[in-house]
This record gives structure tokens, sequence and C-alpha cells, in this order.
């Protein structure tokens, strides 16, 4: 039996990764997990659709996982739900021994150093 039968070659694989549509993708199923298990049918009174359509182009705007994390919190927050809430995700990270993206990720500064001389 040939061993190799089944086996993929990864260094033939490529596959492409296209944020927006995983983040738009993320949003309608947020959205759609909350319309269908909220605690609440009625969604407190909260015009669920209109709220779906006032955070979509927001998301389209979304450069990275944290800005998704916002939109998802503040549309939920629209129920006024004291018990739902966002976490997790696949965030960014520096990655060892790349400079360009480690520099990427550094915190912002005051654009100026302080120095205590007494």
């Amino acid at each position: 039996k040939d061993s190799s039968f089944g086996v993929a070659n990864s260094e033939q694989v490529a596959f492409s990764v296209w944020p927006a549509l995983e983040y738009k993708q993320m949003y309608n199923d947020a959205w759609r997990m909350l319309r269908d298990y909220f605690y609440d049918k009625e969604m407190h009174q909260v015009p669920w659709e209109d709220i779906h359509a006032r955070y979509l182009p927001l998301v389209e705007r979304c450069t990275k996982r944290e800005d998704l994390d916002d939109i998802l919190s503040q549309m939920a927050a629209e129920l006024s739900a004291l018990h739902v809430f966002v976490y997790g995700g696949e965030y960014s990270t520096p990655f060892k021994g790349e400079r360009m993206l480690s520099s990427m990720h550094k915190p912002a500064s005051l654009g100026a150093f302080l120095q205590r001389n007494i």
C-alpha cells in the first residue's frame, strides 16, 4: 500500500484569507445568534433588523479583529442586557524576528520622552 496516498503536500497548498469577508460573516453570525437565542423574543423592543443595517457599514471598514469586537459589543449593547458579552478571537501578534511586523504593534506614545531630573 502506498503510504503517501491521501497525504497533501503542504508546500504546494495555498489559500487566500480575506479578513473583510470573514468579519462580515462573523458579524452576520453574531447578529443572527442573538436574534435566534436571546431570551426575549421581542428583543427588548429593539428593532433588530435596523440594528443589523446600522452597524454593517462599520463592519465593512474593519481593518483588524479588535475593530470587529468593538462593533459586536456596541451591537449587543443595544439590547441593554447585562449578560451579553463579546470576547475571544484571533488577534494579531508580532512575529518574532519580523522587524516590520513588530514595529506595527508597538503601543502609541505621547510623542515625547519624559525624564525625571530631581
